[in-house]
């Protein structure tokens, strides 16, 4: 076992005789480590004579630097940096400034960061405190509360919210509403906001605003208790309305009523069943909705389903055309079309008019069906086209020619049939979209039968009473220029009957009227509502808008829609005995 001791009293033994020797240069160097010199003189001794050791050689060296020093002339050192060209009290006033400055940031630093420290604790503070007082239902404290917390932070949505629930609770809704909104902005994900910003929308009968409040937390979220709040609220609002009548068809002939169709209602963007309905014994149905784009979709035993798609304005009441359900006796096998097209302008027939098949209804896109690819279809010198062998189902026709714009029809084709269509026609570009025209066509309908509608443009607002414009007055004119007139007056049925609106719309607009002459005496008549009647609006290049009339209704004069200064239709769908 290693002597650990006895090393280390060898070790320091060395270590004193070197210390000793160096303190006294005639100590004996006695070492086990180093031999001896010939004359007997230690090995390291001799190097202490003949070598100077460190500490010798270091002193040495400090006495020539001092003598250097006494020799050398004496200079004061030279200040750098922004006092290099300050005299000496310059030079400690800069540095007195400087340390004050200094000390006054750091004093300034140090009340920002308290101040900064009280805020947050004080935001806090408020906002328990409003929590708390929410929950006592001490509502104005509680809005005092969150008030205080929002103007230390207006970003919480904690803050919001609470506050916005005292509002309601204090029936203050406007300011709930704010509250609700500035909360959704800053998370649009949080889907209870939006019920109950519909619910303070609702409180202010907006129902329609809370309707589209919905609509967007929907899309947005696609929790499922919003969409059930959105049927309910749809339901019960009655600004907006679609509605219409649904028959039976086969062979080409339009039978009765479809009583206890099926029709459903689908919002396409939300990709959501909006409503279901049942026909009622006359065919008819009806959904209150909102502005969006739907599709209806009707089926019913023993008929070939049947969708349409359509978009609706908020506060429009739109009647749709009347559906025809092909029975499934007439869907198997081909059908055939024969048109007739004429100038919606002067009412006379139209040569080269192409006729083009889509398949379904409202179909204004894509490629066509055409029974045959290779064949080009073109009504002849008096305005009729014929189409053959086109497969029984629901379709859309296109009309077109240059110049002219292009017209869609729904039609249903039965097997072995030939449907005829009546009272279809072009309107001619116009040169601007400061002109329009305003077109009325129509069927026979009702056991009275319809052959002899009048079509009226009248003034809105002021101008009401200096506008009107018919069979009886031809022209309204203005500052020597023709603003309103008649194009063309039919009186046997089908129409079309136009009337052309130049250089914009007079004053506030216009409102559009139809009356059924040959009734006119019978104020009960349903013969107008029943006879398929539409009103189209053409502006410049494009189709701008159409209104059907929707069956039941008894009265001889239709309101059927108003003319906007900036071309928009806003459906009326209005009856009366008498013009007013």
């Amino acid at each position: 076992m290693m002597d650990l001791n006895g090393i280390k009293d060898k070790v320091m033994g060395v270590f004193n005789r070197s210390r000793d020797d160096t303190d006294n240069p005639d100590a004996d160097y006695d070492s086990p480590f180093v031999e001896g010199s010939e004359d007997g003189t230690p090995v390291g001794r001799q190097r202490r004579i003949e070598k100077p050791g460190f500490l010798q050689n270091l002193l040495a060296r400090r006495e020539r630097s001092d003598d250097d020093l006494e020799r050398a002339p004496r200079t004061e050192p030279r200040p750098r940096g922004l006092t290099a060209n300050m005299e000496p009290r310059q030079r400690l006033r800069f540095i007195y400034v400087t340390g004050v400055v200094l000390i006054a940031l750091v004093c300034v630093l140090a009340l920002g960061y308290a101040a900064i420290f009280s805020k947050s604790a004080r935001f806090t503070r408020e906002l328990e405190r409003g929590k708390q007082y929410l929950e006592n239902s001490q509502y104005q404290q509680a809005i005092e509360s969150y008030s205080v917390a929002l103007k230390i932070h207006d970003d919480c949505i904690e803050a919001y919210e609470g506050r916005a629930k005292a509002y309601r609770e204090t029936n203050d809704y406007a300011n709930a509403e704010k509250d609700y909104q500035a909360a959704l902005k800053l998370d649009p994900q949080k889907y209870e906001l939006y019920t109950e910003l519909a619910n303070v929308m609702a409180a202010q009968a907006k129902t329609d605003d809370a309707i589209r409040v919905l609509q967007n937390g929907y899309n947005e979220t696609k929790y499922a208790p919003i969409y059930d709040m959105l049927y309910e609220f749809m339901s019960s609002s009655g600004n907006t309305t679609v509605s219409g009548y649904v028959n039976g068809y086969a062979s080409g002939t339009v039978g009765g009523p479809s009583a206890g169709a099926r029709v459903s209602l689908k919002d396409r963007n939300m990709d959501r069943e909006m409503g279901i309905a049942y026909t009622d014994a006359d065919g008819s149905y009806k959904f209150n909705t909102v502005a969006g784009d739907y599709t209806i979709t009707v089926t019913y035993e023993g008929c070939l389903p049947f969708t349409y798609d359509f978009s609706i304005s908020n506060g429009d009441r739109i009647s749709m055309e009347r559906i025809l359900l092909i029975n499934e006796s007439s869907a198997n096998g081909t059908g055939s079309i024969q048109a007739s097209i004429n100038n919606a302008e002067d009412g006379k027939p139209m040569q080269g008019v192409k006729l083009n098949l889509r398949m379904g209804w409202n179909n204004t896109a894509g490629s066509y069906s055409n029974p045959d690819s290779t064949k080009t279809y073109e009504s002849n010198e008096n305005g009729i086209v014929v189409m053959s062998d086109i497969p029984a189902g629901y379709y859309t026709l296109e009309y077109s020619a240059p110049n002219y714009i292009s017209e869609y029809r729904n039609v249903a084709i039965t097997a072995g049939s030939t449907l005829y269509t009546m009272g279809d026609c072009l309107c001619p570009v116009a040169p601007d979209n400061n002109t329009a025209y305003v077109v009325l066509t129509w069927m026979s309908g009702g056991t009275n039968g319809v052959t002899d509608l009048d079509l009226n443009v009248r003034g809105l607002g002021a101008t009401a009473s200096t506008i009107s414009v018919d069979f009886a007055t031809t022209t309204y004119v203005e500052s020597d220029s023709v603003r309103v007139q008649l194009m063309n007056k039919n009186s046997t049925g089908y129409g079309p009957e136009t009337i052309k609106l130049l250089g914009g719309v007079v004053g506030e607009g216009y409102t559009v009227v139809v009356h059924d002459y040959d009734n006119r005496t019978r104020d009960n008549s349903t013969a107008l509502s029943n006879c398929e009647a539409v009103i189209r609006l053409y502006v410049g290049d494009h189709l701008a808008g159409v209104v059907h009339i929707p069956a039941g209704n008894a009265g001889t004069y239709w309101y059927a829609c108003t003319i906007s200064p900036d071309w928009e239709i806003t459906v009326l769908n209005q009856f009366a005995s008498n013009i007013s």
